[in-house]
Parts: structure tokens; C-alpha cells; sequence
């Protein structure tokens, strides 16, 4: 296997060897995994006192191993990519805004963030500091209108009621990941309400000929550049995503960034036995060359509290 290639000749990940400038690794965990729970024991030893601490202040079994192999997954994927850090040898320490970061000499070296529903844990790791991803399951009882017309931007909460309602579950839990996913790469926490930004979805999802829809993420004119976030891009390009995570889930990705960047999804369980699978796009932004900047967007909103009505994976 070469270096930054994350693939070798089998398909496995194994050692994936540094990130390559321009990709973004997206690393999926199923908690129903059979060899899973074998491994939960095996785990604890990654963890710091902190982590620890707090693993053991969870009442729920099931809270408990997500903690614990979300703390694998984080630890054990950060040495994949630099091998000369221990997965238990990882510190880290949080923004203003509670976004956790790396600390010490490896800090601002990989961005990285996390995200789980029910069933799935995802991590996102890019050599950018601005970087998000969020997960949710399509099943998840919600007042879909409601909720679009309390902390949705006006134009995205109106083009969901436009929809035929058969159509409103599929884009209201693609719009969800896709904001969060924004909010959790700006690192700005609840600071940044879902209504301050808008996200339009103006082609198709899936056409024939293989491209993905389009995205287009609107701005206030007077949005600040990412500056929470150590090292933050300024005002580069905003890039988002939607993944094809199967009929039962929806995965939207963040980024910011100069390059033109490629996501790639991996699958298996930590700390390190992933192996690349298929990356189907469903939705993105438009490519480095034929898009401009984030057009200007509707007055930013006010409900600081909008992600904690329906998240539940410990934003940001």
C-alpha cells in the first residue's frame, strides 16, 4: 500500500498513511457490529482520566459503550493518520464554544469531529481545522414543519411545505445534517442559529448521468469569517455534502476550505480495522471554478437555541 493512499490491495484500510491535502475521511462505526461489544473491554485503556470519569457517570449500558467506542473510534483513527501518536497518547481541549480540538504539539495538525444517532457513530478527519459532520436516522418521530418554520431560514422552511409530502422526511433530515454539520465546522456552537444561513437545493438528487444535485449555501452579507476555530480558513469556500448512508439515515459533511475536496467513507470498527467502501454523493456544493462565494442570504435569525430542540449527539 502507498503512502496517503488509505487503501490497500485487499481494500482494507490498515495503516492509511497521512491525509492527502484536498480529501476528507469520513469514518462510519454500526453499534450493532457483532465483534463490537468483544471489544468494549479493550478499549478503556485509551481512554484519559477525563473521558474515563465521565464514562463512568453514564447510568445507561448502552450510553456507556457509545462513549467508550466513540473515544476509540477518535483516538484510534487520529493514529491512523499519524502513527507516531499512540491512540492513548491524544490530548485535547475545547474552543470558547465547546468544539473539541487537539491540544499540544499536535494541535491544528488534523480537524476533526464526531457525530452518532441511534446506531451509528461517524467521524469526520480533513487536514482543514473546519470540518463537521452529522448523522441523523430518517425513522425519528418530528413536527417536520414546525420545526422548519421555527429555526429554518424562511426560504428553506417554505421550500419544505412546497414539497409533496411523500417527498418532506428526505429533505427535512438532509437539511437538518446539513446545517448542523455547517454549524459544528464554523465551531461556533449554539452561538450560530440554524436560521442565519440558507441551504437551497435547486437540481434533482441522482441524475442519470452520474452527477450529484447541487447545493447552494447562502450567507448574511455581514457573516463573520470562521474565526473560532485555531488556525480558521478566514474566508475561504464553504463545501457541504450529502452521503448516501442507506434508506434509513441521513450523513451531511462540512468544510472549509481552499482545495476542491473528495470525500471518502470507511466502514468497520476501531480503533483501527476500517476498510474503504463505495462514496456515493448525493448532493454538494458546486466544485472549486464554477460557483462563486456564498451569495448573500436572509437576515440572520435569533433562536440561539435551535440545535438542542432535536439534536442528541452532544453538539458541537
Amino acid at each position: 500500500m502507498s503512502a496517503g493512499t488509505g487503501r490497500g490491495s485487499d481494500g482494507s484500510c490498515g495503516e492509511a498513511g497521512p491525509l492527502a491535502p484536498g480529501e476528507v475521511r469520513v469514518y462510519v462505526v454500526d453499534e450493532a457490529a457483532p465483534d463490537l461489544h468483544e471489544r468494549l473491554d479493550g478499549w478503556r485503556g485509551l481512554m484519559s482520566a477525563e473521558e474515563a470519569a465521565r464514562w463512568q457517570r453514564f447510568r445507561l449500558a448502552h450510553l456507556r459503550d457509545r462513549h467508550l467506542a466513540a473515544r476509540a473510534l477518535v483516538r484510534g483513527v487520529l493514529s491512523l493518520h499519524m502513527p507516531q501518536v499512540a491512540p492513548r497518547d491524544w490530548r485535547f481541549s475545547q474552543t470558547a464554544h465547546g468544539k473539541p480540538v487537539l491540544d499540544g504539539e499536535t494541535a491544528g495538525r488534523i480537524g476533526f469531529n464526531l457525530s452518532h444517532t441511534d446506531g451509528r457513530l461517524v467521524l469526520a478527519v480533513a487536514l482543514a481545522p473546519a470540518v463537521g459532520v452529522d448523522i441523523e436516522r430518517r425513522d425519528r418521530e418530528a413536527e417536520m414543519l414546525d420545526l422548519a418554520d421555527r429555526f429554518f431560514a424562511r426560504g428553506e422552511a417554505a421550500a419544505l411545505r412546497a414539497l409533496p409530502q411523500a417527498d418532506r422526511r428526505r429533505r427535512f433530515f438532509d437539511l437538518w445534517t446539513l446545517k448542523e454539520a455547517y454549524i459544528k465546522a464554523q465551531g461556533l456552537g449554539l452561538s450560530l442559529p440554524l436560521s442565519s444561513f440558507e441551504i437551497d437545493f435547486p437540481q434533482a438528487e441522482g441524475r442519470e448521468d452520474g452527477d450529484p444535485g447541487r447545493l447552494t449555501l447562502r450567507l448574511p452579507q455581514d457573516a463573520a469569517p470562521t474565526t473560532a476555530l485555531p488556525g480558521g480558513p478566514g474566508d475561504a469556500p464553504w463545501h457541504l455534502w450529502c452521503l448516501d448512508a442507506g434508506a434509513d439515515h441521513a450523513l451531511a459533511l462540512a468544510l472549509c476550505g481552499e482545495d476542491d475536496w473528495r470525500p471518502r467513507l470507511f466502514t468497520g470498527l476501531p480503533p483501527g480495522d476500517f476498510r474503504e467502501t463505495a462514496c456515493r454523493v448525493l448532493r454538494r456544493t458546486a466544485p472549486l471554478g464554477q460557483a462563486s462565494r456564498p451569495q448573500e442570504a436572509r437576515r440572520r435569525g435569533s433562536q440561539a437555541a435551535s440545535a438542542a430542540a432535536f439534536s442528541d449527539d452532544g453538539k458541537p
